[in-house]
């Protein structure tokens, strides 16, 4: 019964761990400037079902969203124009989310 609860939590670390090192971030900085930030989720190639978007964190908070869709907005508007922000996109590695407007952090 160890020996099978040991090989449970290994292949879970090993599972875990393997996601985070097929994905990616893209980080984008600036002073906030009063409009949201549009990206186009570029598909998966060969695969319509997963969405190439992980994760989106704005200053480290985790934004939620609809990450499944070709194009998603984060949502901006919580904070004061001049506020200086970090947005991180984490995305698998077979694909690269693109940032439509990036000019509106600068």
């Amino acid at each position: 019964m160890k020996k099978i609860l040991l090989k449970i939590i290994a292949l879970t670390i090993v599972l875990l761990y393997s996601g985070y090192i097929e994905a990616e971030t893209i980080t984008v900085s600036g002073t906030y400037q009063g409009k949201n930030i549009y990206v186009k989720n570029n598909p998966i190639p060969n695969d319509s079902l997963t969405s190439c978007t992980s994760e989106v964190f704005v200053n480290d908070i985790k934004v939620v969203a609809d990450f499944t869709k070709y194009d998603y907005e984060i949502n901006l508007s919580g904070f004061k124009i001049g506020t200086k922000i970090t947005i991180k996109i984490i995305h698998k590695n077979t694909c690269k989310p693109m940032i439509i407007n990036p000019q509106v952090i600068k």
